[in-house]
């Protein structure tokens, strides 16, 4: 019965070097080195669909992956093999705007991320569609600007439109002022004309009518 125990433990002990051997060979830094330029050729890009019926929507275009690897997004551990690739090619439709990181996994080596891509695409401002908007451009104001990225809510969104609208109007008025000033400096001969000859007949009327009671 010892015998046969130690055997089935050097036996157990062989193997597990045989197997620790050959894990090793795949774990070289030669071949760590070759895989790591094969994740080089791996491509993760957004791009946003013209199509969709919700604005700010996007496809992320994965392309070069190879049997050797697989690739995890760490957001929402949506697992790509490349089984489950077009010849390496794999696209996540209809995605939302947001910050999307990929671990590129060797699975030969312990699972070796060799690799972390990540991308951030834009949000979309949904606040940019508010009536308050409309015939506001982006540059005008940034809060209705589509592609936005800064801190934006609904409460500093109606402070930033009533300033807006605020300066409008104040606007407007130095404008208007600015319109009549203009207006008597163009023709400050002719009104001051007007007036001294709107004197002169007041005062011949005056003389007039004064002399009509005098007699």
């Amino acid at each position: 019965m010892k015998i046969k125990i130690r055997f089935v433990t050097f036996f157990g002990l062989a193997f597990l070097c045989m197997y620790q051997s050959v894990f090793a060979a795949y774990c070289g830094k030669d071949d760590l080195k070759r895989i790591e330029n094969v994740a080089n050729d791996i491509s993760i890009e957004y791009s946003l669909r013209e199509d969709s019926s919700i604005k700010g929507m996007y496809d992320i275009i994965i392309s070069g992956l190879t049997s050797e690897l697989y690739i995890i997004e760490k957001n929402s551990n949506i697992i790509i093999t490349y089984d489950s690739t077009d010849n390496g090619t794999y696209i996540l439709e209809d995605v939302v705007g947001d910050e999307y990181s990929f671990d590129i996994i060797y699975d030969r080596c312990a699972s070796t991320v060799v690799k972390t891509i990540n991308i951030n695409a834009p949000i979309y401002n949904s606040l940019a569609d508010s009536p308050e908007c409309d015939n506001i451009s982006g540059d005008e104001l940034y809060v209705c600007d589509e592609w936005y990225q800064g801190e934006l809510n609904k409460e500093i969104f109606d402070e930033e439109i009533k300033k807006y609208y605020d300066n409008k109007e104040k606007e407007e008025q130095v404008k208007n002022i600015e319109k009549v000033i203009d207006f008597f400096k163009k023709n400050i001969i002719y009104i001051i004309g007007a007036i001294i000859l709107v004197g002169i007949l007041a005062g011949v009327i005056f003389f007039k009518k004064k002399r009509s009671s005098l007699d």
